[in-house]
């Protein structure tokens, strides 16, 4: 147990840092590169543009076919107190971080360990489903909180906004999904050029 707590240590301090750490962000480009601000890029923000649409991603857009009751993307918004840091993950392997100062790593499906990572958080998604009920709205978490969201072709579920002291303390089911989705991030992190 103590093993999995210092991970998930070490997983929360490598996210943070990749949210806060600015002087390494870059200007925006779709093609599995990072994503950075400046301020021009601040006054374009695409943050809301870019999560917005991947709550309307259809399974076939990204080319897959799944039954209804099946996790086929995972978002999970994470609110560190400095921004948000959204995280998407489809079934096809493709995932995309954006941060709401700006930037972010955008296509990293064609990274063969990012696609694996995305893929088993996904996967790993599916057990969730019934502990998250059918929402309309996606708002996002309050301070130190995050939320998942499951994409189903039935609709989006969400989970209850879960609090980073639970998921420190080892107390929320959710614990499992969130280790997998900061394995997303870390391979994401890896990835990109600058680090």
């Amino acid at each position: 147990m103590k093993i999995v707590i210092a991970i998930l240590i070490l997983l929360i301090c490598g996210a943070i840092y990749f949210f806060v750490n600015k002087k390494h962000e870059h200007k925006l480009n779709v093609h599995g590169d990072s994503i950075g601000a400046d301020s021009s890029v601040n006054a374009n923000n695409p943050f809301d543009d870019l999560r917005n649409m991947a709550f309307s991603v259809s399974p076939s857009e990204i080319g897959i076919n799944v039954p209804d009751t099946e996790v086929y993307g995972v978002i999970m918004d994470w609110n560190i107190g400095e921004g948000i840091m959204t995280l998407v993950s489809y079934q096809n392997g493709d995932a995309s971080l954006y941060l709401s100062s700006g930037g972010g790593f955008i296509g990293g499906g064609d990274k063969e360990n990012i696609s694996s990572a995305a893929k088993l958080l996904v996967k790993k998604a599916q057990i969730f489903i019934d502990k998250a009920n059918l929402i309309n709205i996606q708002p996002l978490p309050d301070k130190e909180c995050v939320r998942f969201y499951l994409l189903t072709t039935k609709g989006i579920s969400s989970s209850q906004m879960i609090q980073m002291k639970d998921i420190e303390n080892s107390s929320s089911p959710w614990l499992p999904l969130f280790i997998e989705a900061n394995n997303v991030i870390s391979e994401l992190r890896l990835t990109s050029p600058k680090y």
